[in-house]
């Protein structure tokens, strides 16, 4: 269930939709078509058009239902909310259109879906020209699993140093360097 709430004094009539397939790498755009193993059929949203009244919160529910025969792993999607029609912004004479989009990410392990990672390293890589210690993680599971941590060293000059991974999320049969 998510929670929606409206600041405003006039009604909002916010559109909700799923987005699935999202655990690329760096991915700032979320794919609309069916991927390859998605679990989007699974999903169920309450409606696709709500009416929050001004000053209001109103409860939106989400399910989702298995298959029994489905393979252990994650299903991951999104539950997208965003305004059906921009509001208007006045400044200084100036009109300018407003919108937002809000992202619930949902992972939900099937199974005895869960990450096997293993860690590589450490190493220095060479990022933007310049020279920093970096781990290689593979995630050999079903499902993503994450890191967390701190690599702590001292450099040629004797000075002491810690860094911690830039990357924490590692999805199934994926490589990442982590710096």
């Amino acid at each position: 269930m998510v929670e929606v709430s409206n600041r405003s004094t006039a009604p909002a009539v916010p559109h909700a939709y799923r987005r699935l397939d999202f655990c690329a790498r760096f991915q700032r755009e979320l794919p609309r078509e069916l991927q390859p193993g998605s679990c989007r059929p699974w999903v169920a949203i309450e409606r696709p058009e709500i009416v929050v009244p001004g000053g209001g919160t109103l409860r939106y529910r989400f399910e989702v239902n298995v298959p029994a025969d489905a393979p252990a792993g994650e299903c991951r999607f999104a539950v997208m909310i965003e305004g059906a029609e921009p509001s208007i912004a006045r400044s200084n004479g100036l009109d300018m259109p407003v919108t937002g989009r809000i992202g619930v990410i949902v992972y939900l392990t099937v199974g005895d879906g869960a990450p096997d990672l293993e860690v590589f390293g450490p190493k220095i890589a060479t990022l933007n020209g310049r020279q920093i210690p970096a781990l290689r993680v593979h995630n050999s599971g079903s499902a993503h699993g994450r890191m967390s941590g701190f690599l702590t060293g001292t450099d040629a000059k004797g000075i002491r140093m810690t860094s911690h991974p830039r990357i924490s999320r590692f999805c199934p049969t994926k490589n990442a360097r982590s710096s």
